[in-house]
């Protein structure tokens, strides 16, 4: 039904906004702790929502970034 719609629409916009931050991270080779709290939070909802894993990777590659 459009729940499910809706869900759907949030998992791709999430998806997509926390592939570009890590990307943005990973480029500047550093991120803040508040940024990478909400990161993780963002992540997390994705996951709750019923992300797959395609983030995993590129989490932990920002996670071994050094905080700023």
């Amino acid at each position: 039904g459009s729940e499910m719609c809706i869900r759907d629409r949030m998992m791709a916009m999430m998806l997509d906004r926390i592939q570009y931050l890590c990307k943005r991270y990973l480029r500047d080779q550093s991120i803040d702790v508040d940024d990478r709290r909400r990161l993780h939070i963002m992540h997390e909802c994705y996951h709750t929502l019923g992300g797959n894993g395609d983030l995993d990777k590129l989490m932990e590659d920002v996670n071994k970034l050094p905080i700023e």
